[in-house]
């Protein structure tokens, strides 16, 4: 992607309905809503690992420059009413939100996982003063390298929207594992569709209370405001999803 388009892009989310409108077609076209028939989750996976082949470093810089998207304030507000001593973020990118936690928290230890290692390279430059955050390459189903309880709160921001029912369960399996205080999400969310989820626009909406029942967690569930995130998907289905 280049300058040009990039900038293009910008505009365009700026107006809701059009860039809704717009994913539609460009979901429905891509040759991932054909692959995940095939290969399920992993098709978004191999998108992902790639991406920065496809769409160079404007991609992840874009996520850097993403500090004062709305979105994140009440993601972080989420995590704060946990009190966390330790943070782990699956799907991290090149580190924002971890960034915005670090501000609040200067002492905490946080750690990223993310499947790009592009993304993670950008993101361990960005931290390289900071001793305390650790980024890592890896997939949001492989953490076996973490111990139970290893952190205090474990989150995702628009990950589990990839994930299909193939993984959706051993994810939310390790994520409870590896979490001492609680998790939160931030995800599509929908208390009319099963825990195993549907697909909208060629991602994963799911009830996260029917999902985490069988596991006996309290699930606490806040929709965001629209303000929150100017799409109109996530203005229809977005949700802060905590469980303790």
């Amino acid at each position: 992607m280049n300058r040009s388009s990039g900038t293009i892009l910008e505009k365009i989310r700026k107006h809701p309905r059009i860039y809704s409108f717009l994913q539609r077609i460009y979901y429905s076209t891509r040759m991932v809503r054909i692959k995940q028939i095939f290969i399920g989750t992993s098709a978004w996976e191999n998108e992902w690992e790639n991406r920065h082949k496809k769409e160079r470093s404007d991609w992840i810089k874009g996520y850097e420059k993403s500090l004062k998207h709305p979105h994140r304030k009440i993601l972080i507000d989420g995590i704060s009413k946990l009190k966390p001593g330790s943070v782990l973020e699956i799907g991290c990118n090149c580190g924002p939100n971890l960034s915005l936690l670090r501000k609040k928290y200067p002492k905490v230890k946080l750690t990223g996982i993310d499947i790009n290692p592009e993304a993670i390279q950008h993101g361990r430059n960005l931290f390289r003063e900071d001793k305390n955050t650790d980024l890592i390459v890896g997939k949001a189903d492989v953490m076996k390298r973490f111990e139970d309880n290893s952190f205090d709160v474990v989150f995702s921001d628009a990950v589990l929207i990839y994930i299909g029912p193939d993984k959706i369960d051993s994810i939310l399996c390790e994520m409870l594992r590896i979490s001492k205080k609680g998790i939160v999400l931030l995800e599509w969310q929908d208390s009319n569709i099963g825990p195993k989820g549907e697909q909208h626009n060629n991602l994963w909406v799911r009830d996260y209370r029917k999902l985490f029942k069988k596991y006996k967690r309290e699930v606490i569930i806040q929709k965001i405001k629209d303000d929150d995130w100017p799409d109109m998907n996530w203005q229809r289905f977005g949700a802060i999803i905590t469980t303790r």
